[in-house]
Protein backbone atom coordinates (compact mmCIF):
# COMPACT_ATOMS: atom_id res chain seq x y z
CA UNK A 1 0.00 0.00 0.00
CA UNK A 2 3.09 2.61 0.95
CA UNK A 3 4.96 1.49 -1.71
CA UNK A 4 2.28 2.23 -4.64
CA UNK A 5 1.66 5.44 -3.14
CA UNK A 6 5.53 6.04 -3.29
CA UNK A 7 6.22 4.67 -6.57
CA UNK A 8 4.18 7.83 -8.04
CA UNK A 9 6.91 9.94 -6.99
CA UNK A 10 10.07 8.06 -5.73
CA UNK A 11 12.63 10.49 -5.27
CA UNK A 12 10.35 13.62 -4.15
CA UNK A 13 7.47 11.54 -2.34
CA UNK A 14 4.19 12.50 -2.03
CA UNK A 15 4.80 15.92 0.32
CA UNK A 16 3.35 15.67 4.30
CA UNK A 17 -0.02 14.70 4.21
CA UNK A 18 0.04 13.25 0.80
CA UNK A 19 0.09 9.74 0.50
CA UNK A 20 -2.32 6.97 2.68
CA UNK A 21 -3.01 6.80 6.36
CA UNK A 22 0.05 4.87 7.73
CA UNK A 23 0.55 4.17 11.54
CA UNK A 24 4.15 3.27 11.13
CA UNK A 25 7.21 6.04 10.76
CA UNK A 26 9.40 4.34 8.17
CA UNK A 27 6.96 4.11 5.25
CA UNK A 28 5.41 7.31 6.20
CA UNK A 29 8.57 8.89 5.82
CA UNK A 30 9.25 6.98 2.22
CA UNK A 31 5.84 7.79 1.46
CA UNK A 32 5.90 11.68 1.88
CA UNK A 33 9.28 12.55 1.56
CA UNK A 34 10.80 9.89 -1.07
CA UNK A 35 14.27 8.76 -1.22
CA UNK A 36 15.94 11.87 -0.42
CA UNK A 37 13.67 12.62 2.27
CA UNK A 38 14.62 8.94 3.79
CA UNK A 39 18.21 9.89 3.16
CA UNK A 40 17.83 13.04 5.62
CA UNK A 41 16.34 10.75 7.98
CA UNK A 42 18.89 7.83 8.26
CA UNK A 43 21.51 11.04 8.65
CA UNK A 44 19.85 12.05 11.24
CA UNK A 45 19.30 9.34 13.52
CA UNK A 46 23.15 8.62 12.46
CA UNK A 47 23.93 11.69 14.26
CA UNK A 48 22.10 11.12 17.05
CA UNK A 49 23.40 7.60 17.54
CA UNK A 50 26.69 9.17 17.23
CA UNK A 51 26.36 11.78 18.78
CA UNK A 52 25.60 9.68 21.98
CA UNK A 53 28.25 7.54 21.69
CA UNK A 54 30.68 10.29 21.32
CA UNK A 55 29.13 11.47 24.50
CA UNK A 56 29.54 8.01 26.59
CA UNK A 57 33.24 8.37 25.63
CA UNK A 58 34.36 11.90 26.50
CA UNK A 59 31.90 12.19 29.84
CA UNK A 60 34.16 13.04 32.45
CA UNK A 61 31.97 11.22 35.41
CA UNK A 62 30.10 8.16 35.59
CA UNK A 63 26.52 10.25 36.21
CA UNK A 64 27.14 11.64 32.59
CA UNK A 65 27.82 8.54 31.24
CA UNK A 66 24.34 6.94 32.84
CA UNK A 67 22.66 10.31 31.69
CA UNK A 68 24.27 9.48 28.04
CA UNK A 69 23.37 5.69 28.22
CA UNK A 70 20.42 6.12 29.66
CA UNK A 71 19.51 8.45 26.49
CA UNK A 72 20.96 6.04 23.70
CA UNK A 73 19.22 3.21 25.22
CA UNK A 74 15.31 5.32 25.06
CA UNK A 75 16.40 6.17 21.43
CA UNK A 76 17.35 2.96 20.66
CA UNK A 77 13.80 1.86 21.68
CA UNK A 78 12.41 4.72 19.73
CA UNK A 79 13.73 3.43 16.64
CA UNK A 80 12.37 -0.08 17.36
CA UNK A 81 9.10 1.78 18.42
CA UNK A 82 8.73 3.47 15.44
CA UNK A 83 8.16 0.15 13.19
CA UNK A 84 4.34 -0.18 14.15
CA UNK A 85 3.85 3.95 15.17
CA UNK A 86 4.64 7.40 13.86
CA UNK A 87 6.72 7.76 16.81
CA UNK A 88 8.86 10.70 15.46
CA UNK A 89 5.69 12.89 15.01
CA UNK A 90 4.03 11.79 18.37
CA UNK A 91 4.55 15.69 20.11
CA UNK A 92 4.32 13.98 23.64
CA UNK A 93 7.12 11.57 22.89
CA UNK A 94 9.50 13.96 20.52
CA UNK A 95 9.46 17.34 22.97
CA UNK A 96 10.84 15.32 25.70
CA UNK A 97 13.25 13.66 23.62
CA UNK A 98 14.64 17.09 21.96
CA UNK A 99 14.32 18.23 25.78
CA UNK A 100 16.88 15.69 26.72
CA UNK A 101 19.18 15.26 23.48
CA UNK A 102 19.64 19.57 23.78
CA UNK A 103 20.34 18.96 27.51
CA UNK A 104 23.03 16.36 26.53
CA UNK A 105 24.67 18.03 23.63
CA UNK A 106 25.00 21.15 25.63
CA UNK A 107 26.74 19.33 28.36
CA UNK A 108 29.19 17.74 26.26
CA UNK A 109 30.19 21.23 24.65
CA UNK A 110 30.62 23.00 28.23
CA UNK A 111 32.42 20.03 29.02
CA UNK A 112 34.99 20.05 25.92
CA UNK A 113 35.43 24.00 26.70
CA UNK A 114 35.84 23.01 30.04
CA UNK A 115 39.04 20.89 29.19
CA UNK A 116 40.12 23.02 26.46
CA UNK A 117 40.38 25.48 29.22
CA UNK A 118 42.42 23.24 31.40
CA UNK A 119 45.02 22.43 28.57
CA UNK A 120 45.42 26.31 28.09
CA UNK A 121 46.08 26.75 32.00
CA UNK A 122 47.22 23.62 33.06
CA UNK A 123 50.97 22.74 33.10
CA UNK A 124 52.57 20.22 31.04
CA UNK A 125 55.43 17.72 31.13
CA UNK A 126 56.31 15.97 28.69
CA UNK A 127 52.72 16.11 26.98
CA UNK A 128 51.07 15.37 30.53
CA UNK A 129 48.76 17.41 32.30
CA UNK A 130 49.77 17.57 35.90
CA UNK A 131 47.29 17.69 38.11
CA UNK A 132 47.04 20.51 40.43
CA UNK A 133 48.32 19.20 43.46
CA UNK A 134 51.70 18.82 41.92
CA UNK A 135 53.93 21.94 42.09
CA UNK A 136 55.08 22.94 38.88
CA UNK A 137 58.83 22.58 37.74
CA UNK A 138 59.88 23.38 34.25
CA UNK A 139 61.19 20.20 32.41
CA UNK A 140 64.81 19.28 33.10
CA UNK A 141 65.20 21.25 36.47
CA UNK A 142 66.04 19.35 39.36
CA UNK A 143 64.80 19.93 43.09
CA UNK A 144 68.60 18.77 44.91
CA UNK A 145 70.25 21.99 43.04
CA UNK A 146 67.70 24.36 44.44
CA UNK A 147 69.70 25.25 47.18
CA UNK A 148 72.90 25.38 45.98
CA UNK A 149 74.74 28.87 44.92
Amino acid sequence: YAVDAWLKSPLWGLGVTGGPFMDAMYPRVLTETGILGVCAFVALLWTIFRTCLQGYHEAPDLYMRGLTVGFLLGFLGLLVHAVGSNTFIIVRIMEPFWLYAGILVKSMMLNRAAAHHREKVQPQVDGHILPRSVPWKFPGADSSHAGAA
